[in-house]
């Protein structure tokens, strides 16, 4: 199976650097080589120009300064993308010509790292706001990154307090994300779920045009207007082009087949293309769209798997399509007919900030959902993915490459395996006419929104009026995942562990940062504000506060006199140790087959009505340890399909939020319990001997 390999962690300030300090005196000091850990060609940083001067780019020579960066920059680069080669240059350009300014201010000149003090900080904050008149959020990233590398060469070089004491910018977003109001990721959603259904219907349609299509350049001399007009003869020269281009990137819609084709409202004709695109709005390259995606169609495919998984945009560029078992699982339904309406699939995608593999489910009925977007996509692109192998079997021909061509090897077998491809209009890159999605379709992305939003306003039912943050063209692919994390917030009943397994995050801090939306900071201030009365409520009424009794009342709003002797009567506790709110009335997913009287089921975690008290923890083990007896003794599947796996997430759940300091005393007592179980000194559920219970002799 393909796999990417782990990214290295980024340097910090305390890890030693030797190989790097033995560089300075080498002259290939100021240039290396770094391999991307995604798997992405290598690429070659030079900041040669930087020590020795270039007077067309308005830098000054500082070679010692140079030499005392390039460790530190060298390190940071480790198993970074290509796109990281723009930092550098951009951050060095702009720190060099800073110094230049300060120099010719007679502050004097900066020839090393040990120059470089804290006052520094505040004039290169003016100078990127007032000379280079760059944004608050760009200047702040730019002095971020440019400190820290000062701060690791002063650490090389020995300066005492290599630490700096720069300002920093605040974000122009603050410290809260995005508000994206989750009511727009449905319409959002929905609009994109018509444009993907209406790509795909594109090549059933573009098929069936092929089939009765002739050229129109053969029909009275190439000047017949009906034959220029019939859709059937476009497709045909629409499929010869996308054919022609593939093979040689510089052949032109023009070149082809004539001004015609080109450019067909020249001669008062209607640009042909798919029934998924307002005719209005069609351009004469439209057409290629019933053979191979455009960079649009690409795009809506690519959110909506950010939207259903809630990965964030380089997990699901990182998905791999080279082999199935690469990017889907299907062992989840292999008892099931696949053509079921529940048939499951699992979804892997790698998140290289989190160094891990990402998993994600899917449906695999729905062409809507992630499993069938992805073989779509793969479909869709298999004429251009073609064309790559065709180009890198080419390459792989040859007995002694260049570095230029191992690179573009290496880009073509990146690019073969991704199903993100999309036919670009000109020739760009190693790919030549295919190309590929990278961080740059945000622009893509708003327009989308824009379309979405203005369908809203205009009062289609697509949903209600929606207002958003900023503007429209603030919106990134980042926001979908805020959005997401919104969405699973408030539908969770604002359930941050759940919110933690929806985003796939290792620690509950790192969610904490998603729910800084102004709307959820107003709805948590809501939430104290009403813990605060009903304390007081508790206070002024019975002289006491029961913590359960408190929580009940902020979660229900009220609680009965009867229901508070009951829970205060410890004879009225359930096998599994908790109170119950409702006992003769437990709701039919529980108990379907209750007839009256007290709920004989008690499966308590899974209960509206279950209550948890500080000594119930012990009872919540001897039921995990039944569960896992359970599970050590059926089938994997039946035991996922069946209530015992929801009970027994359940249970994590409840130990994990309310007695997270006493996980240790947990696992003590179900091992405990488990061993007893085992060796037949108890009964299964008090009422079953587990010899019994699985037909084992006894």
């Amino acid at each position: 199976m393909s796999r990417f390999s782990s990214k290295m962690p980024e340097l910090q300030i305390d890890v030693p650097m030797s190989e790097n300090v033995i560089e300075f005196a080498a002259p290939a000091a100021l240039q290396w080589e770094v391999h991307p850990t995604n798997g992405q060609p290598s690429w070659d940083a030079d900041i040669q120009a930087y020590a020795d001067g270039d007077p067309s780019r308005g830098i000054t020579g500082r070679e010692l300064l140079a030499k005392q960066l390039a460790p530190a920059i060298r390190a940071h680069s480790h198993g970074r993308g290509k796109q990281f080669r723009g930092k550098i240059t951009g951050g060095l350009t702009k720190l060099w010509r800073f110094l230049d300014a300060m120099e010719e201010s007679g502050a004097g000149r900066v020839e090393s790292v040990e120059c470089i003090n804290h006052g520094h900080g505040q004039l290169f904050k003016i100078y990127l706001l007032r000379t280079w008149k760059i944004g608050a959020n760009r200047s702040r990233q730019e002095i971020g990154t440019v400190r820290y590398w000062l701060e690791q060469a002063r650490l090389i070089a020995g300066v005492p307090m290599p630490g700096l004491l720069w300002p920093s910018i605040q974000n122009s977003r603050g410290t809260q994300h995005r508000d994206v109001d989750p009511r727009f990721l449905r319409p959002l959603y929905h609009y994109l779920k018509r444009y993907h259904l209406g790509f795909l219907a594109a090549a059933a349609e573009g098929s069936a045009l092929l089939a009765r299509g002739c050229d129109p350049r053969l029909i009275k001399n190439g000047d017949d207007r009906s034959a220029w007009s019939d859709p059937a003869n476009y497709a045909y020269l629409a499929a010869g082009w996308v054919k022609a281009a593939l093979a040689d990137g510089d052949v032109t819609m023009h070149s082809f087949a004539g001004p015609r084709f080109n450019n067909p409202k020249n001669y008062s004709l209607i640009p042909c293309g798919p029934a998924y695109l307002s005719a209005d709005k069609r351009t004469a390259s439209d057409a290629i769209r019933w053979f191979v995606p455009t960079v649009e169609d690409t795009t809506a495919a690519f959110i909506l798997i950010m939207l259903h998984t809630g990965w964030n945009a380089e997990t699901v560029l990182n998905i791999d399509v080279s082999e199935l078992k690469a990017w889907a699982d299907h062992r989840l339904d292999s008892d099931q007919d696949p053509n079921s309406k529940t048939a499951t699939v699992a979804i892997y995608g790698y998140k290289g900030r989190a160094h891990k593999e990402q998993i994600a489910f899917s449906l695999r009925r729905p062409l809507g959902h992630p499993y069938q977007i992805i073989k779509a996509m793969i479909e869709r692109t298999a004429p251009l993915r073609a064309q790559l192998q065709n180009d890198l079997g080419a390459l792989e021909l040859l007995e002694s490459p260049t570095k230029v061509q191992q690179r573009e090897i290496t880009e073509l077998r990146w690019m073969a395996r991704s199903p993100w491809l999309y036919f670009m209009m000109r020739k760009f890159g190693t790919g030549g006419r295919v190309g590929i999605l990278r961080f740059t379709t945000n622009q893509v992305f708003r327009e989308f929104c824009k379309e979405v939003y203005s369908s809203i306003e205009n009062g289609h039912p697509l949903g209600e009026e929606i207002s958003f943050e900023g503007d429209i063209d603030d919106l990134n692919l980042s926001d979908i995942r805020d959005g997401f994390a919104s969405f699973i917030y408030d539908n969770s009943l604002f359930n941050v562990i759940l919110l933690k397994q929806a985003l796939s995050h290792g620690n509950v801090r790192t969610t904490r940062a998603y729910l800084r939306q102004r709307r959820q900071i107003a709805q948590r201030f809501e939430q104290f504000t009403t813990f605060q009365e009903t304390l007081f409520d508790e206070i002024k009424r019975f002289r006491a506060v029961d913590p359960t009794i408190l929580y009940i009342r902020l979660t229900l709003n009220e609680i009965s006199d009867e229901q508070r002797h009951r829970l205060a009567d410890r004879r009225m506790r359930t096998r599994m140790g908790m109170g119950c709110l409702e006992p003769s009335s437990p709701p039919a997913t529980v108990a379907p087959r209750h007839a009256g009287g007290l709920c004989a089921v008690q499966r308590c975690t899974l209960c509206v009505h279950g209550v948890v008290f500080e000594d119930t923890l012990p009872h919540l083990a001897v039921r995990q340890a039944e569960l896992r007896f359970i599970r050590g003794r059926v089938a994997a599947e039946r035991f996922q399909n069946s209530s015992f796996q929801y009970e027994w997430l359940a249970i994590l759940t409840i130990v994990e939020n309310i007695f997270s300091a006493r996980r240790e005393e947990f696992e003590g007592a179900v091992l405990r319990h488990l061993k007893r179980l085992e060796n037949k000194e108890t009964y299964l559920f008090d009422q079953v001997s587990p010899a019994l219970a699985f037909g084992e002799a006894v």
